[in-house]
């Protein structure tokens, strides 16, 4: 078993803690972005330059792991299952350990003002087109057969992706259900998810005008994460090119699919409890949830791990497992 955060926890002593002098939120950010377009492809290179330049220490970078546990345990009301919330903490955790660029594009967020990792919160929401719509009525109506027979191009139902706040101004993502880990579809979904976390981490935006031609800084971070962690997915000309489109619109459909065959129960729960998250209602606790260990106070100076303490039960970094094997173990140890 892979022990991640008592290698950092070991090493902590090598690397002392360097964000105290620039604290996050501070008056002066670490590099002006004033003058560049958050949607230019400059941009992109702007972040991982300057991110590339900030030193996190062994202790943030627990912090940081942390606080991610805590922000997927938190979300898990607004989830439609335990593998799709364990899926979207391994896919942050392997990146923050194996990513320079995610890491980069976090460190920038974190002295530049941005939100955190740790505090974005995730929730799967989905809408129905208003033809869909007239004729199932709503997602609790659907079946696995009604699902199974969408077309891609003209599906009935789509998720909502998204990098948002709540009305309190909180951020969290919105993004769809994920595919079996040993899918093709999984590193699209990795790389999507990612996509939507550099929206909040760094405030860049997707391209405003010729998007069919270029990507954006977002998505070039992204597939940038991506390349480093060996996720392999197909390349498209630009942002909004079809045949990127396209592509999302079968990845989801499929995600869909093989969540509502995976899940435990009766099929008719699985849309049940679709519907309910998609109105913006918090749904019950995974039937299986795993209670973690009390928290324990991070004693870290540079104040990238304080918000969670007060927000419940989250596991302590001495109470973490995590195993980076394929596939993917995300527990805690009480």
């Amino acid at each position: 078993m892979i022990r991640y955060v008592d290698m950092l926890r070991r090493d902590a002593k090598m690397f002392p803690p360097l964000l105290t002098s620039v604290q996050p939120g501070a008056s002066r950010p670490f590099v002006s972005t004033d003058a560049v377009d958050r949607a230019s492809d400059e941009y992109a290179r702007l972040v991982l330059d300057a991110g590339a330049r900030i030193s996190l220490s062994a202790y943030d970078k627990g912090s940081l792991c942390e606080d991610i546990i805590c922000a997927v345990r938190q979300s898990t009301s607004r989830l439609v299952d335990r593998h799709t919330a364990d899926m979207i903490g391994n896919t942050l955790l392997d990146a923050l350990h194996r990513s320079s660029s995610f890491l980069s594009a976090i460190a920038f967020g974190i002295v530049n003002g941005h939100a955190r990792v740790g505090e974005i919160s995730y929730r799967n929401q989905y809408e129905m087109n208003d033809e869909c719509a007239e004729r199932y009525g709503d997602i609790q109506s659907l079946t696995l057969s009604d699902i199974h027979n969408f077309v891609p191009d003209h599906s009935c139902i789509c998720p909502i992706s998204e990098a948002a706040e709540d009305s309190g101004g909180r951020p969290f993502v919105s993004f769809g259900v994920a595919p079996d880990e040993q899918s093709i579809e999984f590193p699209s979904w990795q790389e999507g998810l990612i996509h939507e976390v550099i929206h909040h981490v760094t405030g860049g935006s997707d391209p405003h005008q010729d998007a069919e031609f270029r990507l954006g800084p977002v998505e070039i971070i992204a597939r940038k994460v991506a390349d480093e962690m060996g996720w392999q997915i197909p390349h498209f000309a630009g942002y909004a090119a079809s045949e990127r489109e396209a592509h999302l619109r079968r990845r989801d459909l499929s995600a869909l699919c093989q969540s509502a065959e995976r899940y435990e129960g009766d099929p008719s729960d699985f849309f049940e409890r679709l519907d309910v998250l998609s109105n913006g209602t918090l749904a019950s606790p995974f039937t299986d949830e795993i209670v973690g260990a009390t928290p324990t106070p991070s004693n870290s100076t540079s104040g990238v791990s304080t918000h969670w303490q007060s927000h419940g039960q989250c596991p302590s970094v001495e109470s973490l497992h995590l195993d980076h094997r394929p596939p993917y173990i995300f527990h805690f140890r009480g």
